[in-house]
């Protein structure tokens, strides 16, 4: 099941009003494809889909996230650096949809909660343990939680993939709005 309602862009003309998607989550977007210094002073190339912060209008980081819906996240993707192969495989691109799988026999973390690609093959790693052990108790309440890749973090602009944002939410509940950058 596809955590997105549907995604639309937004026009740059007024458009006739329609009923809205039956969706609780409304999150709008830019999509953004540009590099940034990190802390360590390396080279760091963002691209995919960044949230925008209805009430400021600014880009919302994962420390300042707040969403309406208590089961929706933003956060990074823990671990894939065990799992390199895994961390550049096309299906973890941003726009594609991901699994998210309990695992309650996990040797480090009964709540551990991994992050694999739509069809289940491939694990790309974990919700960060700071987060894990409500989804777990989310997915064990009967909230189908699903996931969506937002943004990847690169060496240069076509460099190896160093890391990925998820968006995590109840499945079929969020409509991506893709705003155009002013």
């Amino acid at each position: 099941m596809s955590l997105l309602s549907h995604i639309r862009r937004r026009p740059t003309r007024p458009m006739p009003a329609r009923k809205p998607a039956a969706s609780n989550i409304k999150l709008h977007v830019v999509e953004e494809n540009e590099p940034f210094t990190a802390d360590d002073g390396k080279r760091i190339w963002a691209s995919g889909y960044t949230v925008i912060d209805d009430t400021t209008g600014s880009f919302m980081s994962l420390a300042d996230q707040h969403f309406d819906n208590p089961h929706c996240l933003l956060c990074h993707v823990a671990g894939v650096t065990h799992r390199p192969e895994a961390l550049q495989d096309p299906r973890f691109a941003p726009g594609h949809g991901l699994l998210l799988r309990p695992e309650p026999t996990n040797p480090y973390d009964h709540n551990a909660v991994g992050i694999w690609d739509a069809t289940g093959e491939v694990q790309l790693g974990f919700v960060p343990a700071e987060h894990s052990e409500q989804i777990a108790m989310d997915i064990r309440n009967g909230t189908q939680l699903v996931g969506l890749a937002m943004r990847e973090f690169r060496h240069g602009e076509s460099g190896p993939r160093l890391g990925i944002h998820v968006l995590i939410a109840p499945a079929g509940t969020v409509e991506l709005v893709i705003d155009a950058e002013d």
